[in-house]
């Protein structure tokens, strides 16, 4: 007799809250097929080892945000967006949700503890369907609260730049200077005769220079802050 294994939920999310759940079909939790398993410890090897490689190359060494503009505009050309710009407007929007609910959950209520997935595995599927829309459902609300924040009630001072590697490529970076905040995104042509992944790898290695110039402290080093967390996973995606 073969035993059958529960179906499979998965919350999908970021700092701002989840963005998908997936009701997997019943699975066992172990992957069957031996190559893909080997395939999976590989990768977990491999990124564990960039992980550590990255770790080792971070020195105390940290700057300001105005002095990150500096360099980004001398160095890469960085452009501003302007602030009626609309690509401007929707990111602040969104930078504001982020920000409100990581760092002032007062503001808009404390967004609703993930499902406890081994109780919605013993539901039946019509209750846990009904059971993780109600939890999405609330998760959108405290997202819309947020977003919905004024100015007047939550005050940011947020910057959008854009440097243009190549014609194909473009780094995208964020600074919020109230809370500290960098993030940010590379894209590129995935066409060979553009340059393929080549001008991804670069538009990486500028964002992982931007993350590296900006820095850490050594007290950031030593609490592996957020400013290092973010740091790190930087450089990890190009060493």
């Amino acid at each position: 007799m073969h035993k059958k294994a529960a179906s499979a939920v998965t919350v999908i999310g970021g700092s701002d809250g989840p963005t998908s759940i997936f009701l997997a079909g019943r699975t066992n939790t172990k992957e069957k097929n031996w190559y893909r398993r080997w395939k999976m410890a590989y990768h977990d090897a491999k990124w564990k080892r960039k992980r550590r490689k990255a770790e080792k190359s971070i020195k105390p060494g940290a700057h300001s945000m105005e002095e990150l503009e500096t360099y980004m505009t001398a160095r890469y050309g960085a452009v501003e967006v302007s602030r009626d710009d609309a690509v401007y407007v929707e990111n602040c929007k969104n930078m504001r949700a982020a920000l409100a609910m990581k760092y002032h959950p007062e503001l808009v209520r404390e967004r609703p503890p993930k499902p406890d997935m081994e109780a919605l595995q013993r539901l039946g599927e019509e209750e846990r369907k009904k059971a993780l829309q109600e939890y999405m459902q609330a998760c959108m609300a405290v997202q819309e609260r947020a977003a919905r924040l004024s100015e007047d009630v939550m005050s940011l001072d947020y910057h959008c730049y854009e440097i243009t590697p190549t014609e194909w490529s473009k780094v995208h970076i964020e600074l919020e200077k109230v809370h500290g905040f960098i993030s940010g995104g590379c894209s590129a042509s995935s066409m060979r005769r553009h340059g393929g992944k080549r001008l991804m790898r670069e538009a990486q290695n500028i964002m992982a220079d931007i993350h590296r110039y900006y820095g850490v402290t050594e007290q950031d080093m030593k609490e592996k802050s957020e400013r290092y967390q973010d740091l790190l996973a930087a450089l990890t995606n190009i060493v």
